[in-house]
């Protein structure tokens, strides 16, 4: 299947947040392509960088990963995780 519009996407969409067009079958979304920019509410959210995104986009992966395995723990940065408790908006 072809992806349209990857760089529109890329550049207006978020792995967190969503399509901002609606699309369900988004390449950011659905994780084909990685965003190129924090989106609109990334930063009321506490995602203050594209590495922040990412970041919490490779520990989402982490933790469904520990899920299906059946696992009850993960390892995570300690500053991530610092971070993200912090954050109020979460």
């Amino acid at each position: 299947m072809k992806i349209k519009n990857i760089g529109t996407h890329a550049y207006h969409c978020c792995a967190i947040h969503g399509c901002k067009y609606g699309d369900k079958e988004c390449p950011v979304t659905t994780k084909k392509v990685e965003q190129e920019y924090t989106c609109q509410w990334c930063d009321e959210s506490g995602f203050h960088t594209i590495d922040d995104v990412k970041q919490y986009v490779h520990y989402e992966k982490e933790l469904q990963s520990a899920i299906e395995q059946g696992h009850k723990t993960i390892e995570v940065d300690v500053n991530f995780l610092t971070k993200m408790m912090k954050n109020e908006n979460m």
